[in-house]
C-alpha cells in the first residue's frame, strides 16, 4: 500500500515547489524586459526650458514666466545677483530653465557669449549655489589680402569670404580703424590693395571661430589710388600699463580720432532730426533750440560711447528720459538720451566704442530714437560740424618697444599666409581674452 511506502514523497509539495518556481521565473522575464513586460517610455528627469532675453526682460519676469513660484524666484535672483549684475541683462543673452518633471526647481543658467555661463544651482538639501564656468579659448592668426574691383567688401565677398566675417572685418577695418584717414564710400578705387593679419579666438578643439569671425585686427594696410595717403598703415598696439590697446601708423601717431563719428557700431541708423538753434517741438508744439543731433533706430538697438571717458550722469534726466552724460576730459562731455535702457553705472570707466545702454522712447519724444549732444566747455555744440582732437600718439618713452612690435607686425603682414598656420598663443581661459 502506498501510505507504507516512506520513500514516495507528496504530490502536493511537489506541485507548490513547481508553482514557486515558475512564479519567480516569470518575474525575472518581466523585470528584464521579456516576453511578459509591457512597452512603456519613462519620462526624462528633467524638464529643461530655454530661452532669449528681450528689450525690456527682467530676471524676475523671465523666470516666472517659466513657471517658477514667487518666493523660489526671489532667491533666484538673490543668488545670482551675487555673480552677476542683474541690470546688465542683455537682449541676445540666452538661458535655460531646469526644473524636475513635478516642476521642482533645479538649475537655472544664463548664457552672455558662447563662452560664459553663470549658473544658481539648488541642491536636494534645499542650499542655492552659484558659480561662473569659463570655456577654454585659444587664438589663432588669419591672413587677408586682396586687390579692389569695385570695393573692399565685394571683393573679400569674391574671394569666398563668409558674409558675417566680411561684415565683421569690414567694420573694424573701415569703420573702426582707418575710418579718420580713409573715406571708404568716396576713396575706393579699382586697384587698390589691402593686407590684414588678425586673430581670432576658437574654443579649444572646435574649428568654428567665434564671434562670427571677428577678432582683433594686429595690423593692416590700404594702399590706395585715391586716399589723402597713398600709402596706409595701421598697427595695434598696447603699451605698458595701459588698459586697452591702439591702432597707430609706423611713426607712432594714433589712426583714430579721440571720438566716433556717430554713438553706434555695427548697426543701421540715420539722422533724423540735426544741430538746430530755430526747431519746432513735435510735443511741446513750439518753436525751441535742439542742442543735439536724433539718431532714428529701432528700440534695443545698443548705443556706444563716442570716446573714452568716466559716466558722470546716469538715470531719469527731464525730457531726456533715461540718460547717460560722460565725461571725456576737461573740455568734452556727450549726451545720450530716450533710452529704453542704461548699462553703466555713476563712476564707471567706458571705452570708445563701450556699450553704454539702448535706443528707446523714454522722456518727451514721438518714437524711438537717440538723442546726442557734444557738450564743449559747457556749451552744446554741433557734433557734425566738428573738427575732432586726435587720440594720443605713442609716448616717448614707449617708442622704442612700439618700434619693436610694429616691425616685427610689419614682417609677419608681409610675409602673409606662411607666417599665419599656428596657434599666436597656449589655450587659456576667455577671462583674458581682449575686449573686441
Amino acid at each position: 500500500m502506498d501510505h507504507l511506502n516512506p520513500q514516495r514523497p507528496p504530490w502536493k509539495w511537489i506541485g507548490i515547489g513547481l508553482l514557486c518556481i515558475s512564479v519567480l521565473l516569470i518575474l525575472s522575464l518581466r523585470n528584464r524586459g521579456g516576453f511578459f513586460s509591457f512597452s512603456h517610455t519613462e519620462e526624462p528627469l528633467v524638464v529643461i526650458s530655454t530661452g532669449t532675453v528681450h528689450a525690456g526682460d527682467e530676471l524676475s519676469t523671465i523666470l516666472i514666466g517659466k513657471g517658477l513660484k514667487r518666493q523660489m524666484v526671489t532667491n533666484v535672483e538673490s543668488a545670482f545677483s551675487k555673480m552677476y549684475n542683474l541690470r546688465l541683462l542683455k537682449p541676445g543673452h540666452t538661458f535655460e530653465v531646469i526644473t524636475s518633471t513635478d516642476g521642482i526647481f533645479k538649475q537655472f543658467l544664463y548664457h552672455t557669449d558662447p563662452i560664459n555661463t553663470y549658473a544658481v544651482s539648488l541642491s536636494t538639501e534645499g542650499i542655492f549655489s552659484q558659480n561662473k564656468n569659463q570655456q577654454k579659448t585659444v587664438w589663432m592668426k588669419k591672413f587677408v589680402s586682396g586687390e579692389v574691383t569695385e570695393s573692399m567688401y565685394k571683393s573679400l565677398l569674391k574671394q569666398g569670404y563668409d558674409r558675417n566675417f566680411v561684415d565683421n572685418l569690414i567694420v573694424d577695418v573701415a569703420d573702426n580703424i582707418f575710418a579718420w584717414r580713409i573715406d571708404f564710400f568716396t576713396e575706393q578705387r579699382p586697384g587698390d590693395k589691402y593686407s590684414v593679419m588678425m586673430e581670432q579666438e576658437f574654443i579649444v578643439g572646435s574649428s568654428t571661430p567665434l564671434w562670427n569671425g571677428r577678432g582683433k585686427v594686429l595690423a593692416a594696410s590700404y594702399i590706395g589710388k585715391g586716399t589723402k595717403r597713398k600709402e596706409n598703415f595701421a598697427i595695434r598696439y598696447q603699451a605698458p600699463l595701459a588698459d586697452r590697446a591702439d591702432y597707430y601708423d609706423l611713426e607712432g601717431q594714433a589712426v583714430r580720432k579721440a571720438f566716433l563719428r556717430a554713438p553706434f557700431t555695427q548697426v543701421n541708423f540715420r539722422i533724423s532730426s540735426g544741430y538746430s538753434s530755430h526747431r519746432f517741438h513735435p510735443i511741446l508744439r513750439v518753436y525751441r533750440p535742439h542742442h543735439g543731433t536724433d539718431y532714428a533706430a529701432s528700440i534695443g538697438t545698443p548705443v556706444s560711447s563716442v570716446g573714452k571717458g568716466v559716466v558722470i550722469f546716469a538715470g531719469v534726466k527731464g525730457g531726456y528720459g533715461k540718460c547717460v552724460e560722460i565725461r571725456h576730459n576737461s573740455k568734452y562731455v556727450s549726451r545720450y538720451g530716450h533710452l529704453s535702457r542704461i548699462g553703466v553705472r555713476q563712476g564707471a570707466s567706458v571705452s570708445q566704442g563701450g556699450s553704454i545702454g539702448n535706443v528707446g522712447n523714454s522722456g518727451l519724444s514721438t518714437g524711438p530714437h537717440l538723442h546726442f549732444e557734444m557738450i564743449v566747455d559747457g556749451v552744446s555744440r554741433n557734433f557734425l560740424a566738428m573738427e575732432f582732437p586726435a587720440a594720443s600718439a605713442v609716448s616717448k618713452a614707449n617708442m622704442t618697444d612700439f618700434n619693436a612690435v610694429r616691425d616685427r607686425l610689419i614682417a609677419e603682414l608681409n610675409a602673409g599666409p606662411l607666417a599665419s598656420d599656428k596657434p599666436s598663443s597656449t589655450a587659456r581661459s576667455s577671462a583674458a581674452r581682449a575686449t573686441h
